[in-house]
This record gives structure tokens, sequence and C-alpha cells, in this order.
């Protein structure tokens, strides 16, 4: 039973002894640590200082900082093994980044195409914050890029994040790419009605409302289709998208509104086709 005693007190006592060698050098560790958070956050705060004014696309910007946030981490990482007496380790972390990579990109070969796939989004530019478009078969506007996901923002108020690796394989629509995006909405008319009079008409309207554009891109009115008894048409308009004294939705209210009343007033509205309004 003594010896039992004592080859506990000499198991303690050689756990103390380790503890009181590695003990300082984990506190200098975490101190480096903590330092480099300091540092990573100076840094990035000025590099984002300098490439703001620069960078007219904000995902760029956004997957730089990230990138240099994930960059200066992993030395302060290999810096702490160092510290502690874990410099092998470091070492063999740094002499078989090649390997590593290779196993960690076939264990996780979904996480490395997003994120291989977040590089070519953020360098190539496909989109920008706040550009409408359709992806996976979600439509809405952009809100951000990552170094996994695309977030977009559905037109009904999802918060939709799409695999960046899904968004390079698929097709992608921006419809707003070059500050512009055509709308359109249905209305019927009487077959027997003046077609071109009520042309004439609807067009008067697109000319008067504030925030369709005019000239290169000026509204039009065609005929869709003649069925049942109707003559179907389809109003055709343009948007300036970086213009923020009207809203598309209020643009489109607004023409439903004063098209279909317009078209009573002559007594030749169809209401077979009933407009519908994204909100």
């Amino acid at each position: 039973m003594g010896s039992f005693g004592d080859n506990l007190i000499e198991s303690f006592k050689g756990m103390y002894e380790d503890l009181a060698v590695v003990g300082p050098k984990v506190i200098i560790g975490l101190m480096v640590l903590l330092l480099t958070w300091f540092i990573s956050k100076y840094v990035v705060n000025l590099l984002q200082r300098a490439l703001e004014p620069r960078l007219d696309d904000k995902l760029v910007l956004r997957f730089i900082l990230k990138l240099m946030r994930i960059v200066i981490l992993g030395f302060a990482i290999l810096a702490f093994l160092n510290i502690v007496g874990l410099g092998k380790i470091a070492a063999g972390l740094w002499g078989t980044a090649g390997i590593g990579a290779f196993i960690i990109g076939f264990a996780f070969k979904d996480i490395g195409e997003h994120f291989l796939a977040g590089f070519i989004l953020a360098f190539n530019r496909p989109f920008g914050v706040g550009d409408t478009v359709e992806m996976s078969g979600y439509m809405g506007t952009v809100e951000g890029l990552n170094l996994r996901n695309t977030h977009i923002k559905t037109f009904d108020g999802k918060d939709v994040y799409i695999p960046n690796g899904n968004v390079i394989k698929n097709p992608l629509v921006n419809y707003t790419i070059d500050g512009f995006i055509r709308k359109d909405f249905p209305v019927s008319i009487k077959f027997d009605a003046d077609q071109d009079h009520a042309i004439s008409e609807i067009k008067k309207i697109l000319s008067d409302q504030k925030g369709v554009l005019q000239g290169r891109k000026s509204p039009n009115v065609v005929i869709g289709g003649i069925d049942k008894g109707r003559i179907d048409l389809k109003i055709l308009y343009w948007l300036d998208t970086e213009d923020n004294s009207i809203g598309s939705s209020e643009v489109e209210r607004s023409l439903v509104k004063n098209v279909i009343a317009k078209l009573r007033d002559m007594d030749i509205h169809d209401p077979y086709t009933v407009p519908l309004i994204k909100s």
C-alpha cells in the first residue's frame, strides 16, 4: 500500500512539474492569440479603409476581408503551437500542407468546391449586393457572399443561402447587372375594341408614370394573343434599379390601376386577365 501511495505521489509530482513548465507557455501562447486577434481587427480595418474607395463591388471587399482574417488566424494558431512546445506539430502541419490539403479536399470535397466557387464569384462578379437575380430556382435580391454560400432575400421575405458551387454550376440570371430591369403585366380588352386606340391610350399612361423610363428604353404595348372573344395585351416597361425615389411595386400598382381605369372608362376592359402584382 505504501508503494502505491509513493507511486501516486510521484505521479502527481511529475504532473505538477510538467504543468509548471508548460503552464507559462500556455499563458504566453493565449496572450499571443489575444494580441493577434486585436492586431487582425486593426489590419482588417486598415485594409477596409484602403480598399473601400477603390472597390465599387462590396462583395469583393467583404470576401477579401474575411480571407485576411482567416490567414491571420492560421498564423496565430501556428505561433501558439510553437510557443507551447508543439513546434514539431506546427512544422508538420506547415510541411504537409500539400498532403493535408489533398486529404481534406477529398474528405470535404463539397466544402472545398463551394470555397473555390466563392473565390470565382468574388472576382468574376456576376452580381453585386442589391442586384435582382434568379439562381437555383430562387429569385430575389443579393444580400451577401461568403466563403461557402450566397445569401439572397426573396421578394416574399425569405432568406435563402445557396452553396457557391451550385451558383457556379447552374444558370444564373441577373436582371439588374446594367442598372435596369424590364417589367411587364397583362391586360385584356374586348374582341371588338379598337386596338390601336386602346394601345395609344395605354402608352399615354406609361409616358406620364413616374419611374418608367423613356427614350432608348421606352415602354411598349404588344398583342399577346387572341382567345375566347378577347384580345390579350402585354404592357412592357423599364425601370432604373438605382432610382430610389419610387419603388418598382409602387410603379406597377399605379400602372395597373390607371390602365384598368382607363379601359373601363372606354368600356373595352375584359376582366378575364387580372394582373398579379408582386409585393
